[in-house]
């Protein structure tokens, strides 16, 4: 293949000169919308596709003045003009043949798609970003074009568009100055099999790295981190015991008062408002910085793990896990479980979904993607979109063992979000409030400590999930809520845990007062208040 005059500069153009330009427009933009709209987004939009279509113009143009120049007009003698036409000669001899007139716009794009496509073959990591290996290789070998998108990149998910789009963009306006530039120079058309050859290719490539991008992408939510939400996850600061104005039930003239060797409690999110309001009314001669050291809320995974390593003498929790329960009999301990109330565990969706009620199987089957779309449990004819919650969660594990019942759930939706400076973090995505989700969690955060947000609880085989149902059990997912300590294993409870906590093998003898207390009038009453259920009816 020949080689056309004005290569060298095109690619000096193409792989540096304009991806610096666009680098300095993009900082430009950014001032700019600072100065003039406040940094509001459709001002910013509005500045951004205006310096867009300003910046490809210029690309465009040159594309055309790189062709014009490579060809100057000859001198000649009038009559050699004369006899031309008037046209004037061009020196040199333009390229007819396609793949020789736009060689440079041809070399960087298969120096630029197959870059993309090779990166985007790395399968993603176990943590971190989907697209990781492809920004740090398409960074490095594509530095001009990506300088300031990895900033951009810190503080968002980054696309490979972010990164491709630009170039691919740079090359087609250059390329159509290019063709602009010829047509100008009265140059002959180049063979349609050429122009055939390369859009082949190219629309090959695009739709590869599409593809990939997509089988990368499945079950990734999309949206922004703040609209992310789990109806398990409140703010805990509202709930510290002996905060001024706190959120706790407050129980009068408490039976039980611990002075000393206070016990350590620890447990699910959920249940936090209760052994919080327990010990701010219990404990006595602690400053209130001790409390918080004795009362934290680390999670169900965390508490059953701190529970195990002794760093806890009492958590309240749903029932262990057989992980959690493995984990402990390796340490040669069994859990000690003692039901001290009782809960809903709930699925919910969106409160302008029309579905209101599904059966135990369509649960199942939505969940093992046997059932894909509402339409099938009589609601409209969108996809649903299944949310899972995180391994090891109290939530996620009455999934498994009380609706599942062992049947494997299928690789939850997984969510990107960027840390500032900290790279980017990929975890099972948060509950979005959207007309296609359907999600689960416990009852008491959906109606005590998120009550505003805008779901619906489902009935599950007809059966609401409401006090008098939770507490018969009338409801197909209840569960208890347990008070769990650890003592050393026997043949009696061989298989991790037992029905109740047997005083001599609580350390701190006021581990058992404690989980008394819970089982009397005041700690039911309390239990009850906090927007769980009671053992028994409390007057």
């Amino acid at each position: 293949m020949s080689r056309p005059p004005y290569l060298g500069r095109s690619l000096l153009r193409l792989l540096l000169l304009l991806p610096l330009l666009y680098q300095v427009l993009l900082v430009g933009v950014f001032l700019g919308a600072g100065i003039a709209v406040d940094g509001h987004p459709a001002g910013l939009a509005a500045l951004g596709g205006v310096a867009g279509l300003l910046f490809l113009f210029l690309c465009a143009r040159s594309g055309m003045t790189v062709v014009l120049h490579s060809y100057p007009e000859k001198e000649e003698a009038p009559e050699t003009a004369a006899a031309d036409g008037g046209r004037p000669v061009r020196e040199g001899v333009m390229p007819d043949r396609f793949f020789v007139r736009y060689q440079p716009v041809i070399v960087a794009s298969l120096w630029t798609l197959p870059v993309a496509l090779v990166a985007l073959m790395f399968p993603p990591g176990e943590s971190g970003s989907v697209f990781g290996t492809f920004v740090s290789l398409f960074t490095l070998t594509h530095l001009p074009s990506s300088i300031l998108t990895i900033v951009v990149t810190m503080f968002s998910v980054p696309s490979p568009w972010m990164f491709l789009g630009p170039p691919l963009a740079i090359y087609a306006a250059y390329g159509l100055g290019m063709a602009w530039g010829f047509r100008r120079l009265r140059a002959p058309r180049t063979a349609l099999r050429g122009q055939f050859v390369a859009g082949i290719v190219s629309v090959v490539f695009l739709l590869a790295i599409v593809w990939r991008m997509e089988v990368l992408t499945e079950g990734l939510v999309g949206g922004r981190p703040e609209d992310a939400w789990m109806p398990d996850r409140f703010y805990i600061e509202n709930y510290r015991p002996h905060r001024e104005g706190n959120r706790l039930v407050k129980v009068a003239k408490p039976t039980l008062t611990i002075t000393e060797n206070h016990p350590r409690l620890d447990g699910a999110t959920a249940a936090y408002p209760v052994y919080a309001a327990a010990a701010q009314a219990i404990y006595k001669n602690l400053k209130d910085y001790e409390v918080e050291g004795r009362v934290v809320a680390s999670t169900t995974p965390r508490a059953y793990t701190r529970l195990i390593e002794g760093k806890a003498d009492l958590i309240f929790a749903a029932h262990p896990s057989p992980e959690q329960i493995a984990a402990a009999r390796e340490k040669g301990l069994v859990f000690n479980l003692t039901p001290i109330g009782r809960e809903a565990f709930v699925f919910f969706v969106h409160k302008d979904n029309p579905v209101e009620t599904l059966s135990t199987d369509q649960i199942r089957a939505i969940y093992t993607k046997k059932i894909r779309n509402w339409r099938e449990v009589g609601g409209r004819g969108k996809k649903i979109v299944p949310f899972q919650r995180p391994k090891g969660s109290g939530s996620q594990t009455a999934m498994e063992h009380k609706v599942m019942r062992g049947e494997p759930l299928p690789e939850p939706l997984r969510e990107e979000f960027a840390q500032a400076m900290g790279g980017i973090i990929r975890r099972v995505a948060s509950w979005r409030n959207t007309s296609e989700a359907i999600g689960y969690s416990f009852r008491v955060f959906a109606t005590q400590m998120s009550p505003d947000r805008q779901i619906r609880l489902l009935r599950i085989d007809g059966v609401a999930p409401g006090p008098a149902t939770i507490r018969t059990g009338e409801y197909p997912y209840t569960v208890d809520v347990f008070a769990v300590t650890v003592s050393p294993a026997s043949p009696a409870g061989a298989d991790g845990a037992t029905g109740s906590v047997p005083s001599a093998t609580a350390p701190n003898p006021h581990v058992q007062e404690l989980v008394d207390w819970f089982l009397g009038p005041q700690g039911q009453r309390l239990i009850e208040e906090t927007g769980y259920v009671g053992l028994t009816p409390v007057q």
